[in-house]
């Protein structure tokens, strides 16, 4: 077979059932029966045939080789002659017209290999790019204005759903509102108008566009209810609001901080402030249709700005985020997947106590490398570093300590987050020395290192700032940077070497192309677009080829594949998860070498459809039955009532609730769309009659729903909430809870005694105690009674029990054998028998004291050595006739002093005779009597420890000996040492600063983020990066790219709009900028700015003054260029002659014209200036 044939041999059909479901985890391979792979083609397929695989959220991924036609050429062999794709040097692929900018407003995606952008050429439309044609169109016409355009996906951005591209645009009749574009039809059109009119529902303001369980999500501003939550459906081509937060015109405005994160393809989570909590974390279950407060993390109104440094992100079983609150600071918050209610928990403090951690993924995504995730974050000893939680343990390590001391490298911040290369981590990070550059860290070894420092020295190459990174299978990552010599580029860095490299430059020079800026870098099959320009207005498309996926196969399928599944280039696997119900449809699966040459297979895919979403497909065909075991649901719409059931009956199997009334067809309620049925009529959308539209119907005419309407379902007179049987009229109470209702059960609460002899003895047939004494009125025990029967069932006194102990003082004669008799009646710990009731006091066996008062004589303290709750404490009373002894000043039942020789009194002695919380002893030592409660030591605190004895005397956590103010509790300390506390101190550090000026965490230091900058100086006393703002902008110098502000850029890159390319020799004085010849001296100053710089008055420093020059015709800004003199007596030769001749004529008329020189010299200065103004603009252009 020669080069350049097709080989397409069809030798295995192959059937593959995927059912859409939303479980979250692969069923896995079923199988029905087997059969041998053929491998005549070349290819092998390396599932069973034929087999089955029912989808939950993703399918296992079926996967074939060629290494049968191919050899290791199939295996990723590049050795020759097999020849792979290498990456080309990226080339300009589309101009954009007018000079319009590309993708300013979002930026560039890929849809099923077309690319789609916004651009304005100068007004804002939508484009597309096709590389089979190599060719960009102007999709859409949308006119704001004459001049705006359609301001295409300028608040929501793109997303894709269905393979239908939806943005946000702007049209002058309806505002900003939500659009779709077609491929199929090639047609766009406004989805529809939620702020009905001109005013703008601006759609994905907050949270973006986002596809999600087969819906649009976003919030939306519909004039009425405020900034909410809202979705798309596209098979109704209807939009709804989702729910309803923050009741009134104001809104919860949802994902102001953290965006519409989704999670698992089910849960949308956002922040949100319903009015109440402040803003906080929240959940929208998109299968239930509920949403749920995570938690209020900082209690009250006040709000946690969930996921604003770090967004919602899945690790193992947990999604975790930042938070705040007053306790903890910003810290590292997460969910529990696997917890039955989701509650947000605090997981790592890393800055122990108020302090902010601040975990951070630097305005992009952390990494996730597996039950790990990396972004940084700083405590009490390093400032920004590199930190993991892991979702096993739950603990949080820190990784790195680039940046020794407590200013850290801040890793991520200007690479938008931290990226997994084949296991490895990029990011940027500064160590103090490098600049900002490139660093790598290795999860395996635990190492981090620097990967290039693309621009030596001190000086930043800020890594990804502008693009990102992209990162592809092969272990490549794309971003642009500021290497030596060039502007920002695009670059590379190979995880293989972990080597870096510049791909091109673009434009030539310190100038920059902002490679990336507007777009990112995208990936399209093999190869990777972004934008790009060439000069310093507009910009263009711009592509590497064979950028990735270069492995010497392609692999490609056709027809397309549904939605929501793909097929690699590199090895043919297909994998994903479908959202698009196709019938069984054969598809070829075609494999080409380096060669040219083409093997082929064949499989059938059917996606079944799946209503709601519980794992079992609506219907299984007949001709498929065969190889599977799955059945068809039989309930397809999970209402509560069968298919069969609601075809017969005339609503629909499909639909929870047929008539759209609110009721629900069958008796399963569906938050957000019907309340419990079932409906008695469910198929007329005017019954059950709801005049208020609250879903709750007026009357329930036939008795038999909807329940939840209805307060009474059986009309028994009794409501639901308290009827036993609330669908049986007979019946409504059970009150021994055997579901056997009282009308019909012979014992009704189930005490032993049946109901008609209960009824002849007077007792209550629906109570185990009539007479609430305890003892119940039949033979079996209960929760609330001891063993009967009882003698006197509803005689509350008899039978006796004085101490409630279960036994009875005396036992009557026909008492059944369970019962006992109780020998000491008040419980005093004394027998009946000694105590004879006479008052006198005979003997130990005749104490005469009373059987049923376990305390005769009142005193508090028991005849007995028992004590008995609430009358006396423990005896025994050694005078229980006598109520003065024991004697007890306060009355607290304990003896104020024990007499040795009470050798049977069991009872504690009194610490505080006196009862004024101040014992006896404390009393002595602090000169007060322990005998009068009214005089009491001096105890300022009032913790009953006198002043003098009391390590603290006021009470405020602070010793006495560490206090600067031990007699006042609201303050302690005094930082400033001005003899005023630091609480009640309006300036607590004496910076000069007011607290109420100053960042809380910065009150009590004199330079807050340590940067060496007192902060009464430091314009950014909490950011340690910056500390200086020469010309007051409200940026800081090293962020800065005019310092000074006098439109000359400190360094040679521009900054269109802010300044023009140095760099300026003088950064930090607006007065001047150039230096010539270096020597630190200004070439001039700008008149009126103040400045201490001297004026250098021989700019190119070749010995020369600039008068001298020019009076010679010599350029005073070339060194290289000086006047003639031959005799180096420092005066031009052709001047010096004439000069002298001149001189010697007309002397006084030559110090004449030296004079008015003097005075024309600023004038010829003023030339040179605005000669090297000229040459400046012209380098720029």
């Amino acid at each position: 077979m020669g080069r350049g044939h097709t080989l397409s041999v069809a030798l295995t059909t192959l059937l593959v059932m995927i059912m859409l479901g939303s479980s979250g985890t692969p069923l896995g391979l079923e199988k029905i029966n087997t059969a041998s792979t053929h491998t005549e083609s070349g290819i092998n397929a390396e599932f069973n045939h034929p087999s089955i695989i029912v989808e939950g959220s993703q399918i296992e991924p079926l996967t074939f080789n060629a290494v049968s036609a191919f050899g290791s050429e199939a295996e990723g062999d590049c050795t020759p002659p097999i020849i792979c794709p290498q990456p080309e040097p990226p080339i300009k692929v589309a101009d954009i017209p007018s000079d319009g900018v590309l993708g300013q407003n979002f930026g560039m995606l890929a849809m099923d290999g077309m690319l789609y952008f916004d651009a304005n050429t100068p007004k804002s439309q939508l484009w597309q790019y096709d590389p089979t044609t190599n060719s960009i169109s102007e999709i859409t016409s949308i006119s704001q204005s004459s001049s705006y355009g359609g301001q295409v996906a300028k608040y929501g951005g793109f997303a894709i759903l269905d393979h239908t591209l939806y943005f946000d645009a702007t049209e002058s009749a309806s505002g900003t509102e939500l659009w779709a574009y077609s491929p199929l039809n090639e047609t766009y059109w406004m989805t529809g108008d939620i702020r009905p009119g001109s005013g703008s529902s601006k759609p994905g303001s907050s949270t973006g566009l986002v596809p999600m369980s087969g819906k649009l999500w976003f919030n939306a501003e519909d004039g009425t209810q405020g900034n909410e939550l809202w979705s798309y459906d596209p098979d109704s081509g209807t939009a709804e609001m989702v729910t309803d937060l923050s009741p009134g015109s104001s809104g919860s405005s949802p994902g102001v901080f953290s965006g519409l994160v989704p999670i698992s393809d089910r849960w949308p989570m956002f922040d949100a402030d319903d009015g109440t909590t402040g803003i906080e974390p929240w959940v929208h279950d998109t299968l239930t249709g509920s949403t749920n407060l995570l938690g209020d993390i900082n209690p009250g109104t006040s709000p946690s700005l969930p996921g604003y440094l770090l967004p919602f992100m899945q690790v193992g079983e947990h999604i975790v985020f930042d938070a705040s609150n007053q306790t903890h600071g910003t810290e590292l918050w997460a969910i529990d997947k696997t917890s039955q209610n989701w509650e947000a928990t605090l997981v790592c403090d890393i800055w122990e106590g108020s302090p902010s951690g601040q975990p951070n993924s630097g305005s992009d995504e952390p990494a996730v490398i597996g039950d790990r995730i990396y972004f940084s974050a700083r405590d009490q000893t390093h400032g920004s570093e590199l930190w993991s939680f892991n979702s096993i343990d739950q603990t949080c390590t820190r990784n790195s300590d680039i940046r020794s001391g407590s200013q850290g490298s801040n890793p991520g911040s200007v690479s938008t987050g931290f990226h997994n290369i084949a296991g490895i981590i990029a990011f940027s990070a500064n160590d103090g020395t490098s600049g900002n550059e490139l660093w790598l860290y290795s999860p395996e070894n635990s190492t981090s290192w620097l990967a290039a420092d693309l621009t030596s020295g001190a000086i930043s190459s800020y890594p990804g700032q502008y693009s990102g990174f992209t990162t592809t299978d092969e272990g490549h990552a794309y971003f642009t940077a500021s290497s030596s010599g060039s502007g920002y580029e695009p670059h590379v860095i190979d995880a293989t070497d972990f080597s870096t490299s510049l791909l091109a430059d673009i434009r030539a020079g310190p100038h920059s192309s902002e490679s990336a800026r507007s777009t990112g870098y995208v990936i399209m099959n093999r190869d990777m677009y972004f934008d790009a320009k060439e000069s310093t207005s507009g910009s263009d498309l711009w592509v590497v080829r064979n950028a990735t996926n270069n492995s010497a196969v392609a692999w490609t399928v056709s027809p397309a594949l549904p939605f929501g599944l793909e097929i690699s280039p590199v090895d043919g696997t297909i994998s994903g998860t479908p959202t698009q119900v196709a019938d069984l449809t054969t598809y070829q699966i075609d494999a080409t070498n380096s060669s040219g040459v083409t093997v082929s297979i064949y499989i059938e895919i059917a996606v079944l459809a799946d209503n709601d979403l519980d794992g079992i497909p609506d219907t299984v065909p007949d001709d498929l039955s065969s190889y599977t075991d799955l059945i068809s649901d039989s309930d397809d719409d999970n209402d509560g009532i069968s298919d069969s059931v609601e075809v017969n009956s005339g609503s629909s199997p499909l639909d929870v609730d047929s008539d759209v009334d609110g009721f629900c067809d069958g008796p399963v309620e569906v938050s957000g769309v019907c309340t419990y049925g079932p409906d008695p009529y469910p198929m007329n959308p005017n019954f059950p009659v709801d005049t208020d539209g609250d879903r709750l119907a007026d009357s329930d005419f036939d008795g038999n729903g909807p329940a939840v309407a209805d307060d009474d379902d059986d009309n028994d007179g009794f409501i639901d909430s308290e009827d036993a049987f609330p669908l049986d009229p007979s019946d409504w109470l059970d009150t021994d809870g055997d579901t056997v209702g009282d009308l019909s059960d012979t014992d009704d609460d189930n005490d032993g005694v049946d109901d008609v002899d209960e009824h002849i003895a007077g007792t209550d047939s629906t109570s185990v105690d009539t007479d609430d004494d305890g003892i119940c009125d039949g033979p079996y025990a209960r929760q609330s009674c001891t063993t009967g029967p009882d003698p006197y069932p509803i005689d509350p006194l008899l039978p006796m029990d004085t101490d409630g102990d279960g036994l009875w003082d005396n036992l009557p004669h026909d008492a059944a054998d369970n019962f006992v008799e109780d020998f000491d009646d008040d419980g005093d710990g004394l027998d009946d028998t000694v105590e004879t009731g006479t008052g006198f006091y005979i003997s130990p066996s005749d104490r005469g004291t009373d059987p049923l008062n376990p305390d005769s004589d009142g005193d508090g303290f028991c005849d007995g050595s028992n004590e008995v709750a609430g009358t006396c404490s423990r005896g025994e009373d050694p005078y229980p006739f006598d109520a003065n002894i024991p004697f007890d000043r306060d009355k607290d039942r304990l003896a104020d002093d024990v007499d040795p020789q009470w050798p049977a009194f069991y009872g504690d002695e009194d610490a505080d005779d006196d009862g004024d919380g101040y014992t006896d002893s404390m009393e002595y030592k602090c000169d007060s009597s322990a005998l009068n409660p009214n005089d009491v030591p001096d105890d300022l605190d009032g913790d009953f420890i006198c002043d003098d004895e009391d390590p603290d005397m006021d009470g405020d956590g602070s010793f006495n000996s560490e206090d600067r103010f031990p007699e006042d509790p609201n303050d302690w300390s005094d930082f400033d040492n001005d003899g005023v506390g630091d609480n009640s101190d309006l300036d607590s550090d004496g910076d000069g600063l007011a607290n109420e000026y100053e960042h809380p965490e910065c009150i009590l230091s004199l330079d807050c983020d340590m940067d060496g900058t007192l902060d009464a100086s430091d314009p950014f006393p909490t950011d340690p990066t910056e500390y200086s703002d020469t010309d007051n902008d409200g940026i800081g110098d090293n962020s800065d790219p005019d310092s000074d502000g006098d439109q000359i850029c400190d360094g040679s890159t521009s900054f269109p709009g802010i300044c023009s390319s140095g760099p300026d020799a003088f950064p930090y004085d607006p007065a001047a900028y150039l230096d010539t010849d270096g020597d630190g001296l200004t070439d001039y100053l700008i008149e009126g700015i103040p400045s201490t710089l001297v004026i250098d008055l021989d700019d190119d420093g070749d010995g020369w003054d600039d008068l001298e020059e020019i009076r010679c015709r010599s350029d005073p800004l070339d060194s290289n260029d000086v006047p003639s003199d031959v005799d180096n007596n420092k005066e031009c030769e052709s001047v010096g002659a004439q000069v002298s001749e001149t001189f010697a004529v007309f002397g006084a008329f030559i110090a004449l014209i030296l004079v008015v020189g003097l005075f024309i010299t600023p004038l010829i200065r003023d030339h040179i200036r605005k000669r090297v103004e000229s040459s400046h603009s012209e380098d720029e252009g």
